[in-house]
């Protein structure tokens, strides 16, 4: 369904373009929405994903102010960052006439089009629903029939994900009679700086929330698995977490989740994700995992759950289950792990089995393990350490 917005402190211009929308492609009213104020826009842009947004570059933040004429760059800006939902088409216009090559300067660079449109001119229109039609198309092309199964899958740090290829390529050879998409997040060897720093890991969290949501709601699908590894768990899991709050109802299909060597934290509470939908998880844990003793020890709001395990009860719907290996044991070379245990979980998530051959540690192995223990009820005071350090070694 083809949704639009047309934000516009000039009511008898937004109405016109309201009305010119509704007969030019039959579309209906209450598909169209209305926003006079730069606060009422952002508003409708947390809210709803739009094929086509009518911006006009100078808006007041709310009734009563003065247009602001950086409030529509700003805006676009804030979009393009992700902190509100992008839409298909973005239509700039200002009767601000001599500012218009300035502000195309800015704004075309980000992959949309100015028109001068002074009082009462509408002569831009037609040129700008070329690209709405454009746009209306490419949508309606994928209102298509549901698939019978998305698998997402998420990867880890500095790594190209060749699993997640191998995943689905054996996923389609043995279960050719399911109709099966893949989403694979990929940002190929990310890079350790980016796995330390909070800030950096939320950017990352925000593109793929971003762009899982701009698929679900795009397109439809009966069921819902997801597998990740490493970072790529915590990537997911807070994902899904922020996609229960804006929108829950995207979060109908998802059955399944399954991370491995994960780096989220023992104690990590599913049960506010849980009230709202219910799937199942599965935590793969390689109790021999030594890359998660450096999460625990010394990565901030990370853990070691996939050496470890969840910290809870375990029941049809929530499981841990270890096995002897180190952290990309799941990926063997012949893939026999994936082939084993994640390939009958796309066609019956009913299988689910507990499995443990976890065995106990070695006494040097312990003591590391306790270490890891307790640098990580410290590690929130290594940031200011190392500051107060760079701080002396340079003044």
């Amino acid at each position: 369904m083809s949704k639009f917005l047309i934000v516009d402190d000039d009511l008898n211009r937004s109405n016109e373009i309201a009305s010119r929308l509704k007969n030019s492609f039959n579309i209906n009213v209450d598909d169209i929405d209305i926003a006079h104020t730069l606060n009422q826009g952002k508003r409708f842009l947390r809210q709803t994903y739009y094929t086509a947004l009518f911006l006009d570059m100078a808006l007041p933040k709310v009734e009563g102010d003065e247009p602001d004429r950086l409030s529509g760059i700003n805006l676009l800006k804030a979009i393009a960052r992700g902190r509100y939902k992008s839409p298909h088409r973005v239509i700039g216009y200002t009767a601000l006439i001599d500012e218009v090559s300035d502000m195309s300067k800015e704004f075309e660079p980000l992959g949309f089009k100015l028109y001068a449109s002074p009082g009462g001119d509408y002569s831009w229109l037609p040129e700008a629903f070329t690209q709405v039609s454009y746009s209306i198309q490419s949508v309606r092309s994928h209102e298509v029939a549901p698939k019978d199964v998305v698998v997402v899958s998420v990867h880890g740090i500095l790594t190209f994900g060749n699993w997640q290829e191998d995943l689905i390529q054996l996923a389609k050879e043995q279960h050719s009679d399911i109709d099966i998409s893949h989403l694979s997040f990929k940002c190929s060897r990310i890079d350790l700086i980016t796995f330390l720093i909070p800030g950096l890991r939320r950017s990352l969290i925000n593109r793929f929330t971003s762009d899982l949501t701009r698929w679900l709601t795009s397109n439809s699908t009966k069921r819902m698995i997801c597998f990740s590894h490493s970072f790529g768990t915590y990537i997911l899991e807070k994902s899904i977490r922020k996609i229960c709050k804006t929108n829950p109802e995207l979060l109908e299909p998802l059955e399944l989740v399954v991370f491995s060597g994960s780096i989220l934290k023992q104690n990590t509470d599913f049960s506010e994700l849980l009230d709202v939908k219910k799937f199942q998880i599965i935590n793969e844990c390689a109790i021999n995992d030594i890359p998660l003793l450096f999460s625990e020890a010394f990565v901030l709001d990370a853990g070691m759950s996939g050496r470890l395990g969840f910290s809870g009860i375990c029941t049809d719907s929530f499981s841990n289950r270890f096995y002897n290996g180190g952290h990309s044991s799941f990926f063997d070379e012949k893939r026999n792990f994936i082939k084993n245990k994640w390939l009958p979980l796309i066609p019956n998530k009913n299988i689910i089995q507990p499995f443990n051959e976890a065995k106990d540690y070695s006494v040097f192995f312990k003591i590391v393990e306790n270490l890891a223990r307790i640098s990580g009820c410290i590690k929130w005071f290594y940031p200011i350490i190392l500051f107060f350090l760079s701080y002396k070694l340079i003044f």
